[in-house]
């Protein structure tokens, strides 16, 4: 039984709640109209945010061995990967928004639709390097991109326009 990263975030905030999605997942509800539209809009922020980085590329979709296999090859030609997966055998995988190499180690850049870091992406992003590093990745640093609300005081509603100055990076 592979340990997500979502799975880990939940189980740091209710081990009861970790262990009915892995014995009973039939017993969790669906996912809501709420929710799905913050799930929407997050998907929104991703793809906006990774046109900051303009050389990535895809990793692709698939099931999890296949996801990490194929990160495994593409890291080895390319600089830049979205949706890059890590898997720990038996153990737990991550799939990270972004991947960039700097040096020879990666940055580990984790996209939120929020406007300011929050304490719980501390545990959300120390489950990815986690996985990252005992997977075989060598880890320079943890980044966090963040929506920048306040990009133009003089005309906020053109913040989100100019994507240099639409969203902070932090790390």
């Amino acid at each position: 039984m592979l340990l997500s990263k979502t799975d880990y975030i939940l189980g740091m905030d209710c081990e009861k709640a970790l262990w009915l999605i892995k014995h009973h997942p039939e017993l969790v509800p669906d996912v809501d109209v709420m929710l799905q539209r913050r799930f929407d809009i997050g998907n929104e922020v991703q793809e906006y945010a990774r046109k900051l980085f303009s050389s990535g590329k895809m990793v692709g979709d698939g099931d999890i061995e296949y996801m990490a296999h194929k990160t495994e090859q593409m890291s080895q030609e390319y600089n830049v990967l979205f949706e890059a997966t890590a898997i720990l055998p038996d153990k737990a995988f991550c799939r990270i928004d972004i991947m960039e190499r700097e040096g020879n180690a990666w940055n580990l850049i984790e996209i939120k639709s929020a406007t300011e870091v929050k304490d719980n992406y501390i545990d959300d992003l120390a489950f990815q390097k986690y996985v990252f590093e005992n997977a075989g990745y060598k880890i320079n640093r943890i980044k966090v991109i963040y929506l920048n609300i306040f990009a133009d005081e003089d005309n906020r509603n053109t913040a989100l326009l100019e994507i240099s100055h639409a969203f902070l990076i932090d790390g």
